[in-house]
């Protein structure tokens, strides 16, 4: 839930402590476009990683989301944007993939490659048009 350092002005410390103990009291069935400020972003997201978190939210902002606790309403954690309240309903952890998930994937994704050459047949004359008659 986004808290808008602009509109709030001085009052967005007390704010946020005001409405992180009410939303405590209400827990996760909260609406967070309801209580919180405009933002251009999703008032929530589900199942997503800590490096896109990172490009919408910026880096600071994601490197507190692995601290949170989880199934209750915390922060504020502050963003480029302003400060949040966050609510982390499942935290999954990242993990390597074994040798043969890779290569079946490496596998399925060349099959769909199209065969060497054949940006010559797709594109007639895209050489010639970049480099000229030579």
């Amino acid at each position: 839930m986004y808290l808008s350092p602009q509109k709030r002005g001085n009052n967005l410390k007390r704010d946020a402590a005001q409405l992180l103990a009410q939303l405590n009291k209400i827990g996760a069935k909260v609406d967070p476009a309801q209580l919180g400020d405009a933002l251009m972003l999703e008032p929530a997201y589900a199942a997503l990683p800590l490096g896109e978190v990172a490009k919408l939210f910026g880096a600071p902002f994601a490197a507190r989301l692995p601290e949170l606790a989880l199934k209750q309403w915390q922060g504020p954690v502050e963003s480029g944007y302003g400060v949040h309240l966050v609510y982390v309903s499942a935290r999954t952890e990242g993990r390597l993939p074994a040798l043969a998930e890779v290569r079946d994937g490496r596998a399925a994704r060349v099959g769909q490659c199209p065969p060497v050459g054949s940006e010559r047949e797709v594109l007639p004359g895209a050489a010639q048009a970049l480099h000229g008659d030579r």
